[in-house]
């Protein structure tokens, strides 16, 4: 029944949905818009989960992002990975519910519930990946930021695990402010009516993708055999500017050519950057987060990754950086240079109450996204070796489109093992996607992404992996869809083949940006 959990949660929401506050009335005379508020959370969470098999106490690090979407029930994706004991790169993606609302003055209790799946070393050849997590919390607003309390349930039977005990919480509030799926594409030159007169601004945003070198050096895999070997990695990143130099922001990144497939990071960073030229810029960052798998030795999983870097901007929404630096596993035995080379897009997205900035040129369009929440199975696929029942496998998937136009979008995917004796095999993907227009509610949709895949006993070769699908999705409101997508996985170097099928939930919106 577990392998069941996470599609519940996110299919059984559904109907609340329906009436949360996106329902209301957009302004329907031309040219005005309207923009609603979404209180939208960004959270650290930390908690040392006792094992029941005598193992070290496993330090479980969380990071969420959470939607306030009506009346306090908040909706939102969820990583949690591991940063003490002897499970380094340690990685558990999934979806998060619950309630928040304010008790007194600037306390707030909190309650929800947390289901995913993933894995990290060490792990059984009948491990399914699932984990739960139930919580009640208070915490207390400082006004730009809340510190917290929990009381948590984690439930992870792949690592002996039915451990209750507190957690601790840094939130940082926001305000997300959306606009109907239908403005995509329209442009204002007019902000008078777009947020009721209550003030806009516009803050600074990136997100790109980057290739990445591992020079590993003076390391080890976790039997002690060296690992002085290069690991190529494609990676994600995305962040906000507090001021025209200063940005924080999370990166992810997967080994897509080496030995060590399964390989796997998540950091948050802050960085610098200053601009030298019209074109050129420097960029100072600093990494903390968590890396392992693949049988590579981070130790607890803890990684330090500090950079520098030089940047072109050949369009005003574009650039290309170039950086270098020197990572560390403070517990372990895994460290060397690396290098990066990214492509990042920037924009000026609306928000109330945040940071101006004098770079944008005074026109502003609506762009679409959607952020999905998805339940995959894999038809029997390919396993690396036969200690594991050839069998399917189910996935939890978290995926961002961002709309080109109302044809074309660009996706990214991360995903992880629950059921199927797959624990601790993880997809990272980004790729192109088409979509037709709306008819009667439908639209059908295709897509091609590529990244990398390791883990769980399934044979990806060195990597790398490729993923054709197709789908419809049907519009329960102009918010909320549900989709159903049927394709083909596969490794580029043989191995993994086969068919796949998800189901899914689908929140649809647009941002107002401003031209650069």
């Amino acid at each position: 029944m577990k392998s069941y959990y996470l599609a519940a949660l996110l299919f059984i929401l559904t109907p609340v949905l329906l009436a949360q506050n996106t329902s209301e009335p957009v302004e329907t005379t031309e040219p005005s818009f309207s923009l609603t508020p979404i209180p939208t959370d960004f959270e650290l969470s930390y908690e040392s989960l006792k094992r029941d098999d005598g193992h070290s106490d496993l330090g479980l690090l969380g990071t969420s992002i959470n939607f306030n979407l009506y009346k306090g029930l908040y909706l939102g994706p969820s990583i949690y990975s591991a940063m003490e004991g002897d499970l380094g790169g340690l990685f558990v993606i999934g979806a998060n519910a619950g309630f928040k609302y304010n008790v007194y003055q600037n306390w707030s209790l909190d309650t929800g519930y947390f289901a995913g799946g993933g894995g990290g070393q060490n792990v059984s050849d009948d491990s399914s990946g699932f984990m739960s997590r139930s919580h009640v919390g208070l915490s207390y607003n400082f006004r730009y930021f809340e510190l917290g309390i929990e009381y948590s349930d984690v439930n992870y039977p792949d690592y002996a695990i039915s451990s209750r005990q507190i957690a601790f919480t840094f939130c940082i509030p926001g305000t997300l402010l959306i606009g109907s799926p239908s403005y995509q594409g329209a442009s204002t030159s007019s902000l008078e009516d777009v947020f009721s007169s209550r003030g806009l601004n516009f803050y600074r945003t990136f997100i790109g993708v980057y290739q990445e070198s591992y020079f590993l050096s003076n390391s080890t895999d976790t039997e002690g055999n060296e690992l002085n070997d290069t690991m190529q990695l494609v990676g994600a990143k995305g962040g906000v500017f507090l001021n025209p130099n200063v940005y924080l922001g999370v990166s992810t990144s997967g080994a897509y050519d080496s030995s060590k497939n399964g390989y796997m990071d998540f950091y948050t960073l802050i960085g610098y950057q200053k601009y030298f030229t019209r074109q050129f810029f420097y960029n100072l960052e600093a990494n903390i987060g968590a890396g392992g798998g693949g049988n590579t030795d981070t130790g607890t999983g803890l990684i330090y990754k500090p950079s520098l870097g030089i940047g072109y901007t050949f369009f005003p929404s574009l650039s290309l950086l170039l950086e270098g630096g020197y990572l560390t596993a403070p517990s372990g035995n895994f460290e060397g240079p690396f290098t990066s080379l990214g492509l990042y897009y920037q924009f000026f997205n609306a928000g109330p109450e945040t940071f101006t900035s004098d770079m944008g040129n005074g026109q502003y369009t609506f762009e679409g996204w959607s952020i999905s929440g998805q339940t995959e199975t894999y038809v029997n696929p390919q396993r690396s070796n036969n200690t594991r029942n050839v069998e399917n496998i189910d996935l939890a998937v978290i995926e961002i489109s961002k709309a080109m136009n109302e044809t074309f979008l660009i996706k990214g995917q991360a995903a992880s093992a629950y059921g199927g004796n797959a624990g601790s095999y993880a997809t990272g993907m980004i790729g192109p996607g088409v979509q037709t227009s709306l008819w009667h509610g439908f639209r059908l949709s295709s897509d091609l992404l590529v990244g990398a895949a390791g883990g769980g006993a399934i044979d990806v070769g060195r990597g790398a992996i490729y993923q054709p699908e197709a789908g419809i999705s049907f519009d329960v409101t102009p918010y909320f869809s549900l989709i159903a997508k049927a394709g083909r996985i596969r490794a580029f170097d043989n191995g993994l083949d086969a068919t796949t099928y998800n189901l899914g939930v689908v929140f649809n919106f647009t941002t107002l940006q401003e031209g650069i």
